[in-house]
């Protein structure tokens, strides 16, 4: 049964499950997916940068797996359902690019989780993939810093997006280094704000 999951995440923002505990992506749906790479890519300022398709793929794969674990509890614990966690964490401006495509979406369904019980199991790797993954944990109230380093292979463009987004949800745990931190000094310079920083 095909869900337009992919489709709907992406054109209306909505998390829409199907019937399956486990998405199977259709010719359609990578065509999607190519295209939303393809328009990330002239969004961002810098040099060119062609995400991912396999990062997106699996990033997709494991929201949707959320979003089921989240309306559908399923026996096996969190812990267990190695299908909720990504191969390992972003190496690259191209992975940490195409995550964000489908993980973008994760803060939202991360906070409905804690609403629902602070306890709840799912809480735990989605916090998880939010820190390791940090252009798209920077959208979620997460006060402990990020795991994976917030340099975004020194891409601009990450670096610009993920101040914007920084300057929105301002968490000293959460300033980076390097170019990145020059994008949110630049950021907050215009904005005319004082950066803040971890004593």
């Amino acid at each position: 049964m095909r869900t337009g999951f992919v489709r709907s995440m992406l054109f209306e923002g909505r998390l829409r499950i199907g019937g399956q505990p486990k998405l199977a992506l259709t010719d359609d749906d990578l065509g999607i997916l190519k295209s939303a790479l393809a328009i990330q890519s002239l969004h961002l300022p810098g040099p060119r940068i062609e995400g991912s398709l396999p990062t997106l793929v699996f990033a997709v794969q494991v929201v949707y797996r959320l979003a089921w674990r989240f309306f559908s509890p399923e026996p096996i614990t969190p812990a267990d359902d190695p299908s909720l966690r990504m191969p390992a964490p972003p190496r690259t401006p191209q992975e940490h690019a195409a995550g964000d495509v489908a993980f973008r979406f994760l803060p939202g369904l991360y906070h409905r989780a804690i609403v629902r019980d602070p306890e709840d199991p799912l809480v735990l790797p989605m916090k998880i993939l939010l820190r390791q993954w940090p252009l798209s944990g920077v959208l979620a109230d997460i006060t402990e810093p990020p795991e994976s380093p917030i340099d975004f292979g020194g891409h601009p463009g990450l670096g610009f997006l993920f101040a914007q987004r920084l300057a929105a949800r301002e968490r000293p745990a959460w300033v980076p280094t390097g170019t990145a931190r020059e994008c949110l000094e630049v950021v907050y310079h215009a904005m005319g704000r004082s950066l803040v920083t971890e004593s």
